[in-house]
């Protein structure tokens, strides 16, 4: 999680069996992880303890390869609202934030093709989740829904029907929770974002892409990227699904000014006004390039673009020139102010070109 930025991290099948409430159980327990940075040219390391907490979800019904899980960081815990689960199949977490916004976490385990009463278990679970899917939902409402689904690579035609992208049918009951997701406005992030989404899953059968991250429509344009990790550092026979969320972007409000109406027009004027620039002259945007070419002669950047083998070491290298970029740009570019000033004439609208493209500038914190 660490090494890949996660903040929030859905687990299936973790064959945890025990109740929450039993000492030798993992539920809702908090550990320390220390980080250890090392800083350039000197021999200064840097100690820092990163808290995460397991919100554990056990399998009560005899499945005894079921169970799942949620690791969120500190950052994260702090917000959650409200917790509901159903044992060894669905978490749902619900977080709040400032100015209303929330982000709600529906993880999911559905059951295989050989899990009894597997039907009545799917029906169950959707119930649920419709119940707290129809809470009142605004503008500022984020949902993701995710898990082990235990169908591969779900796609709809041009009927909107659910099918599988080999041309097979999906299951009657499968099929009716993704047509609700696809109802309710989510769309497959993996789908979305990549030309062809890889495999999650093999077996002695072959690979499958069977674990799946759906986010609704007002998410969508706040996800940064999307990728599936093979080498980390625990065993599965399962890959990780990662999506990174722009949350600065993301929880930060519009600054709004009054306008006062003129004399001949009673209407109130509300106009968002960017009352801060950056100074980018010639002279500025030299100092930024010879910067950026010295870091990136630097040792440690030589070493870590050599290899482009495979995804994770490409956005690990994407990550780390993004990072430079940002640092060397906060101390070069100097930040000026102005003062608004305002007539009784016509209202003043400022609008700035590169207003679309300061979050560019942000931290962002994935999912």
């Amino acid at each position: 999680m660490i090494n890949n930025n996660i903040h929030i991290l859905h687990i299936c099948e973790t064959h945890e069996t025990q109740a929450p409430h039993q000492e030798s159980s993992k539920a809702h327990k908090s550990f320390t992880i220390q980080k250890i940075t090392e800083l350039q040219h000197t021999n200064t390391k840097i100690h820092n303890q990163l808290h995460f907490h397991i919100i554990n979800n056990p399998i009560d019904d005899g499945s005894r390869k079921a169970g799942n899980a949620i690791i969120i960081s500190d950052l994260f815990f702090k917000h959650i609202a409200r917790i509901h689960t159903i044992p060894g199949r669905y978490i749902y977490i619900n977080l709040n934030f400032k100015h209303k916004h929330q982000i709600n976490i529906f993880g999911f385990y559905l059951p295989t093709n050989s899990t009894t009463n597997r039907q009545n278990i799917y029906e169950a679970i959707t119930e649920v989740y419709k119940q707290h899917f129809n809470k009142k939902i605004n503008t500022r409402t984020y949902n993701f829904v995710l898990g082990d689904f235990n169908d591969n690579d779900v796609i709809f035609d041009d009927h909107d029907t659910p099918i599988r992208q080999d041309g097979r049918s999906v299951i009657g009951y499968r099929k009716k929770f993704f047509e609700l997701l696809k109802n309710q406005q989510y769309a497959d992030v993996q789908k979305k974002l990549l030309t062809r989404p890889p495999n999650t899953y093999k077996n002695h059968h072959g690979a499958f892409r069977i674990d799946y991250i759906y986010a609704n429509s007002l998410i969508l344009n706040k996800i940064n990227s999307t990728d599936v990790i093979t080498d980390y550092c625990y065993t599965s026979d399962h890959d990780l699904v990662v999506a990174h969320i722009l949350t600065n972007d993301l929880f930060t409000i519009e600054k709004t000014q009054n306008i006062s109406p003129s004399i001949t027009n009673t209407q109130t004027y509300r106009r968002s006004l960017n009352d801060q620039y950056q100074i980018k002259d010639n002279e500025t945007w030299s100092k930024f390039h010879n910067k950026i070419n010295n870091t990136l002669n630097e040792q440690y950047y030589k070493a870590l673009f050599i290899n482009t083998d495979n995804t994770h070491k490409i956005n690990a290298q994407a990550e780390a020139l993004h990072q430079a970029l940002i640092k060397t740009a906060k101390c070069t570019f100097t930040i000026k102010k102005f003062k608004l000033t305002q007539t009784p004439e016509e209202p003043l609208i400022i609008r700035q070109l590169s207003n679309a493209k300061k979050k560019n500038w942000n931290t962002n914190t994935p999912l």
